[in-house]
């Protein structure tokens, strides 16, 4: 008896086509969900760097704050706003350590002198491009940074006459005057802002405030410097009446930040307050 033979069946190029082209389908689709993941992945990252960005620039504005000198009876303005530039006196980080000879025949002595700097905040219409890109080490399709926040820093003061000098450079600075003086430093994008001082349960113009029992006209000495508007300065006053009591500085300071969002993912105001560390209050 024989046996036909078995008969193997293959596939046709009509299935073939079908399952390769659910191949297809299904790589595609994974494909589009990988790229949306990546792409929120990213968004997430640059959002988060942004931020972080915005935190460095806001702790470094405490900073400057924190250390800033006493303004009672100091003979150098500590703080001054002109509604674009805020200039600070500052105690330098770290105090540096120098050396003096206590005589012949004496071992050599180290004293802790501590140093001071200016620094000043100020907004720019169109940030340096050569500090922009050292910012954020990139330049958007090559096309002008638009406004940013920058601080400006001086080096190391020691003396009074150092310390007038470097406030009319940051004045000069703050007016634009010098472009990218060196210690010039990118902080953030940022559209506009203000700072509002508060004395007295009030928060208001830093140069308007009420100043307590100071005499009438006595606010805005000039601290030595031809410089108005000064805060913490001892001399003369606004009004020219010599011995009159200086502005002295608020018990705080408000921060009013307008972030742009177009191409930073991060938009709208933002309010920082700053009380000063050894401001004290009675509970009634």
């Amino acid at each position: 008896m024989r046996t036909s033979p078995v008969r193997q069946r293959g596939f046709t190029l009509i299935e073939l086509m079908v399952a390769i082209g659910i191949l297809a389908l299904v790589a595609l689709l994974s494909w589009r969900g990988l790229d949306a993941m990546v792409r929120v992945q990213q968004g997430t990252q640059n959002r988060s760097d942004q931020i972080a960005v915005v935190q460095t620039a806001l702790a470094q504005w405490r900073v400057d704050l924190d250390a800033m000198l006493p303004g009672a009876g100091g003979k150098q303005p500590v703080l001054d706003w002109d509604g674009r530039t805020l200039r600070v006196l500052r105690l330098a980080s770290p105090e540096t350590q120098t050396a003096t000879e206590a005589g012949a025949g004496q071992a050599q002595q180290s004293l802790w002198t501590p140093a001071t700097v200016v620094v000043a905040w100020t907004l720019r219409s169109a940030c340096p491009r050569s500090l922009a890109d050292a910012s954020s080490g990139e330049a958007a399709n090559g096309a002008a940074p638009g406004p940013c926040w920058m601080r400006w820093q001086s080096p190391q003061l020691r003396t009074h006459g150092e310390q007038q000098q470097a406030w009319q450079q940051a004045a000069s600075w703050g007016s634009g005057a010098q472009g990218e003086a060196a210690g010039s430093q990118v902080m953030l994008p940022l559209q506009a802002w203000e700072v509002l001082g508060y004395r007295d349960d009030v928060w208001g113009p830093v140069k308007g405030l009420p100043v307590g029992n100071a005499p009438a006209g006595g606010t805005g000495g000039t601290g030595g410097t031809g410089d108005t508007g000064g805060i913490g300065g001892a001399g003369g006053a606004s009004s020219g009446t010599p011995g009159a009591a200086p502005n002295p500085v608020p018990d705080g300071l408000r921060l009013q930040l307008t972030l742009p969002g177009q191409g930073t993912g991060i938009a709208g105001s933002l309010t920082v307050d700053w009380l000063q560390p050894t401001l004290t209050r009675e509970r009634s």
